[in-house]
C-alpha cells in the first residue's frame, strides 16, 4: 500500500515526463541487477548443467509424507510447447490465443502507446520497439529460471501445496510461489547487493504502477471526460485565446489527477483478489484477465487497421459484444473456482465445461469479435476514404490532409462542425501545399517572435506563478495569440514529415527486426 501511495505522489505531480525518465533509469537498474541475481543463482547449484535434474526433484517434504502427487514438478517444466489437452500452456493456445493479448498490450495498449508516441519520429519509435523485444527476451534468464533455482533451493516454500502451512508461511492458502524471487534476494546475495536488488523489485513495481497510472488518467481526461463534457475538438481549442484555452487544460488536469487516486483505491480493493486467484501465482492470473478482457479490442484494432470498411457503429457493437462474452466467463471464475490439486470438483458440469482453457478462449473471443465487426460494419454506412488518410494499412504513407472523423459522425455541436468545416476549407485540406513551404520561413520568424515575448514574459511573473503553471502542466501562452489557418497547415505537414525514414533508418531497423525474430524463433524451438 505504501508503494502504491510513493506511486501516486510522483505520478500525480510530474505526469508522463517523470514516468518516462524514471523508468528509464529504472530499466538500466533492473536489467543490471538481476543479471547478477541470475549469475548468483546458477552458481548456487552448480551451473546450468544441474538445472533441469535438480528442478525435477525439488519437491516439498510433506508430499514425501503423505504420499501424493502435489507438489512434483510438471514433467514437461523445459517444454514451452505443451500437449494441447491437460496441459497448462497447450501449444495452440499458446501460439495463436496468446497471440491476441500481445497484439493488444504491444499495439493497442494505452501504456505502450503512449510511450511509442512520444518518439521523435517513425525511425525512432520503430528503433525503440526493436529494443523493447530484446530486452523482453531476457526475462526467461534473469526471472524464469532463477525462479526455477529457488524452487530448488526452497521447495518447502515455494513449491508449498498444504494450505495450512502456505498460511503460516506467506499468509495465503493458494501457495507460495510469489515468494520464489524475494527468497533468492534474501538468501543468495550478500548485503551490498541485496539492497540494489530490494531497489530493482520497487523500481519494477513502481514502474508499472506508474505506467497505468498514468495512462488511465489519460484515457479517462481524453476519451471519456472530454465527450461527456462535450468539449470542442483539438483543433478548435487550438484556435481559441490564451484563457479560454488554459480553463479547459485546468479542468482536464485536475480531472486526470482525481482518477489516479479513484485508481488507487481501486488497487487497493482488489488486493485480495490477486491473492488468491489462480493458485496464488500472478503470472497465471495476468494473462488470465488479458484472456477474457483483451481479445475484442485486439480484434478491433487489426481489423480497423486492416480493413478501410470497418466504422465507428460495427468496431462500437463488435467491442461490446466481445466485452460482455469476456467478463460474463471471468464472472464465472470468480465464482466457481477451479479445483486445486487433491482438491474435489463440486462445480456443476455445465460450468466446468464453460471453464475450458482461458488461451483457447482468448482464440474463441478474438474470431469472434473479428466476425462482429464484419457483419455490424457491413450493415451501417462506410467511411469516405477522405477521413481515413493515414489511419489504415493501405493509407499510411498517403500525405494529403485528412478530414476530421467528428464531421462525418456528427459527434461535435453545430457551432464547432462550422469552426473545422471553415479549417478544412481554408487550409486543413487543401491538397496543393506548395503554398505552405513558401510561408514556413516567414512563420519561424513570427513563432521566434513570440517565443521572445513569451520569455519577456515568463520573466515578469511570479516565482509562485511559474512553479503553479509548471507543477499543474499548464501552458505558458498568456500573450493569446491564436495561430492562423496556414500556421496550422503548416505544423500538420511538419507532423506529417515525421513519418518518413531515410533508406539507413530502413536498413538499420530491419536488420535489428531480422535479429529479434531469429532470437525469438531460436528460443522456441530450443525450449519446444
Amino acid at each position: 500500500m505504501s508503494l502504491l501511495l510513493i506511486t501516486a505522489i510522483y505520478t500525480v505531480t510530474g505526469g508522463l515526463a517523470a514516468v518516462i525518465y524514471t523508468d528509464t533509469v529504472q530499466a538500466f537498474i533492473m536489467l543490471g541487477g538481476a543479471a547478477y541475481l541470475c549469475v548468483m543463482s546458477f552458481r548456487e547449484i552448480g551451473g546450468y548443467s544441474n538445472l533441469e535434474d535438480e528442478y525435477m526433484e525439488a519437491y516439498p517434504n510433506e508430499t514425501l509424507y503423505d504420499n501424493n502427487t502435489c507438489g512434483y514438478p510438471r514433467e514437461d517444466s523445459f517444454h514451452m510447447m505443451r500437449a494441447p489437452r491437460g496441459s497448462d500452456l497447450p501449444w495452440p493456445g499458446f501460439i495463436f490465443g496468446q497471440t491476441t493479448a500481445s497484439i493488444w498490450y504491444w499495439c493497442a495498449d494505452q501504456v505502450i502507446v503512449q510511450r511509442a508516441l512520444s518518439a521523435k519520429n517513425l525511425s525512432h519509435g520503430q528503433g525503440a520497439t526493436l529494443l523493447a523485444g530484446l530486452c523482453k527476451i531476457t526475462p526467461l534468464f534473469f526471472i524464469v529460471f532463477p525462479g526455477m533455482i529457488s524452487r530448488i533451493l526452497y521447495p518447502d516454500v515455494v513449491a508449498c501445496v498444504d494450505p495450512e502451512v502456505c498460511m503460516e508461511v506467506c499468509g495465503s492458502e493458494a501457495g507460495c510461489s510469489n515468494l520464489a524471487y524475494p527468497l533468492l534476494v534474501m538468501n543468495v546475495l550478500p548485503t551490498g547487493p541485496r539492497g540494489l536488488m530490494l531497489a530493482v523489485m520497487l523500481s519494477a513495481l513502481t514502474s508499472s504502477l506508474t505506467s497505468i497510472f498514468n495512462s488511465g488518467s489519460t484515457i479517462f481526461t481524453m476519451d471519456i471526460w472530454r465527450k461527456l463534457r462535450k468539449f470542442p475538438p483539438e483543433k478548435v481549442i487550438t484556435k481559441l485565446d490564451a484563457k479560454e484555452k488554459r480553463r479547459y487544460e485546468l479542468e482536464l488536469m485536475i480531472v486526470g489527477r482525481v482518477f489516479v487516486l479513484v485508481l488507487i483505491a481501486v488497487s487497493i480493493l482488489w488486493i485480495p483478489i490477486v491473492q488468491n486467484s489462480q493458485g496464488g501465482q500472478l503470472f497465471h492470473y495476468i494473462q488470465e484477465i488479458s484472456a477474457y478482457l483483451s481479445p475484442p479490442i485486439a480484434a478491433v484494432f487489426t481489423v480497423a487497421v486492416l480493413w478501410p470498411r470497418l466504422n465507428e457503429p460495427g468496431a462500437f457493437w463488435a467491442l461490446m459484444c466481445g466485452l460482455a462474452v469476456g467478463i460474463t466467463r471471468m464472472t464465472i471464475d470468480f465464482i466457481y473456482e477451479k479445483p486445486g490439486c487433491g482438491d474435489d470438483d463440486t462445480r456443476p458440469s455445465a460450468v466446468a465445461a464453460l471453464q475450458f482453457h482461458y488461451m483457447y478462449f482468448a482464440l474463441m473471443l478474438f474470431l469472434q469479435t473479428v466476425l462482429l465487426c464484419f457483419i455490424f460494419s457491413l450493415l451501417s454506412t462506410p467511411i469516405p476514404k477522405e477521413y481515413l488518410y493515414r489511419l489504415t494499412f493501405w493509407t499510411r504513407r498517403n500525405k494529403r490532409s485528412r478530414k476530421d472523423l467528428n464531421l462525418f459522425y456528427k459527434n461535435i455541436e453545430e457551432s464547432e462542425i462550422e469552426e473545422l468545416e471553415g479549417y478544412e476549407m481554408r487550409g486543413g485540406s487543401s491538397d496543393d501545399h506548395k503554398d505552405m513551404y513558401d510561408n514556413e520561413t516567414a512563420v519561424e520568424d513570427v513563432d521566434m517572435d513570440r517565443e521572445s515575448q513569451s520569455l519577456d514574459e515568463e520573466e515578469n511573473r511570479s516565482l509562485l506563478h511559474r512553479f503553479y503553471s509548471c507543477f499543474c502542466g499548464l501552458s505558458d501562452e498568456s500573450h493569446g495569440h491564436q495561430p492562423t489557418d496556414k500556421e496550422l497547415a503548416i505544423q500538420e505537414r511538419k507532423m506529417m514529415d515525421k513519418v518518413e525514414q531515410t533508406k539507413r533508418d530502413r536498413i538499420i531497423l530491419n536488420t535489428g527486426l531480422v535479429v529479434v525474430l531469429t532470437v525469438g524463433f531460436f528460443l522456441y524451438g530450443w525450449y519446444a
